[in-house]
């Protein structure tokens, strides 16, 4: 691990892979996304509105731009700001 600590990036990156959920509540619904890269990166999905409109396309490839933070837990989280399908 490094020492150095990482403020949120600036500017909205792009992010490509798999939407996954990877938590869920004690009733079995999902709450929490994330997009699974293709370089096993994971990027937690933030709960808002245009989070929320992915969730219909879970397991399917995506394309998310947005920015990035590291929460508290020291997750990868991207505020989704545009995102879309990739058809195969």
């Amino acid at each position: 691990m490094t020492s150095g600590h990482k403020s949120p990036a600036k500017d909205p990156i792009v992010i490509r892979g798999l939407l996954v959920p990877v938590d869920w509540d004690e009733k079995g619904n999902i709450t929490e996304t994330a997009v699974s890269t293709y370089f096993e990166e994971e990027y937690r999905i933030e709960r808002n509105v245009r989070g929320e409109a992915l969730l219909p396309f879970l397991r399917q490839k995506v394309k998310v731009s947005g920015l990035v933070r590291i929460d508290n837990r020291g997750k990868k989280v991207v505020r989704v700001e545009e995102y879309e399908v990739i058809e195969e």
